[in-house]
Formats: structure tokens, C-alpha cells, sequence
């Protein structure tokens, strides 16, 4: 396969370093891509999808409003899509469709508060929201099937624990709410 990247972007911050934030936009022309194709018997295999593309723009922001505390906040759109049909004797994988496996939003928002204790040690606390939006699943060779959608998803991670010096000692919860995420088909 062959890939040509645009992008371009800005970076700033401002009020003394407590407000700094990047955003980028970008293009991607694929040619020559290789994607997994699912028959209807459910046997999968690698085929040439022809050409694709990617548009979107990405951007993180960092806000910390008093001492300690940080708030971070950063986004994803991607388009990622055939750029022509893939090549068959079936009707599927047409121009426009999504490529499989790749989520149009994806959004992160996290809090962290960090405070001296006594001496070099100190104490913090955080939490994080991530959303991941709906994908589609790979091309089914049989344009009679139709193609998996998996729904979107969040999960909260939450985080304490004390440093002193160059070591961390924390307590972390991943998936706080115990969220079930479908992100694949054979699971």
C-alpha cells in the first residue's frame, strides 16, 4: 500500500502557561489498501480494497485554574472511507462507505488534583471520561448479509494515590461503572 499525509496545525497557550491547546486537521490518500473481508460462512481474509481516505481534525486542551489542579480535554473526527468501490463480482464495500474498525468521535475529559502533604511527598486524585463513537465492522462478501455496527461507548477510570521524590504509589479503577463495550464481532 501507498500513503500520502497533509496536515497542519497550531499550538498556544496562554494566561502564564495555564491554558494551552492544540489543533491539527489532516488528509490521507490511501491507494493499494488491504482490508479483511468476511464470507458468509464467516471465514475472513485479506483482499485488496483499492483506495481510501481519511479527513478529520484533532485537538487537546489543558486548563489548570488554580495550583494542583489540572483539566485536559481532547477530541477526534476522522472520515475514513472507500474512495471507490472494491473490485468483485458483489455488491459491497461501495465508495463512501466506512472503513471498518474506525470510530468518528473520540473524546476524552480528565481532572487531576495533586497537593503537598508533608516534605517531598504529596497526594492526588483524579478521574477520566472517554467516549468512543459507533464503527462498523469489516465488509461481508455477500451483499444479501448486512454489515455489523457496533454502538458507541464510555468509561470513567478513576485514580488516587501519594508520590514522594521519583515514585508513585496509586490505587486505580479502570471502567469504573463496568461498562460492556462490543468492539469486535467474535467477541
Amino acid at each position: 500500500d501507498h500513503v500520502i499525509n497533509y496536515e497542519a496545525g497550531f499550538k498556544a497557550d496562554f494566561l502564564n502557561h495555564h491554558l494551552s491547546f492544540d489543533i491539527d486537521g489532516f488528509h490521507v490518500n490511501w491507494t493499494g489498501v488491504q482490508l479483511q473481508l468476511r464470507t458468509d460462512q464467516g471465514l475472513e481474509y485479506t483482499a485488496d480494497a483499492g483506495k481510501a481516505g481519511s479527513s478529520g481534525f484533532e485537538g487537546n486542551i489543558a486548563y489548570a485554574p488554580v495550583e494542583g489542579l489540572i483539566l485536559r480535554a481532547s477530541g477526534t473526527y476522522i472520515d475514513s472511507q472507500l474512495q471507490r468501490d472494491i473490485v468483485s463480482g458483489s455488491n459491497y464495500g461501495l465508495k463512501g462507505d466506512a472503513l471498518p474498525y474506525s470510530p468518528p468521535w473520540k473524546v476524552a475529559l480528565s481532572g487531576d488534583y495533586k497537593r503537598p502533604i508533608t516534605g517531598d511527598w504529596a497526594a492526588f486524585v483524579g478521574a477520566s471520561y472517554f467516549y468512543t463513537g459507533q464503527v462498523s465492522a469489516e465488509f461481508a462478501t455477500d451483499p444479501t448479509v448486512p454489515r455489523i455496527h457496533f454502538p458507541s461507548y464510555d468509561t470513567v477510570d478513576a485514580r488516587l494515590g501519594v508520590t514522594r521524590r521519583n515514585w508513585t504509589m496509586s490505587l486505580i479503577a479502570k471502567n469504573l461503572f463496568d461498562v460492556t463495550a462490543t468492539t469486535d464481532r467474535r467477541h
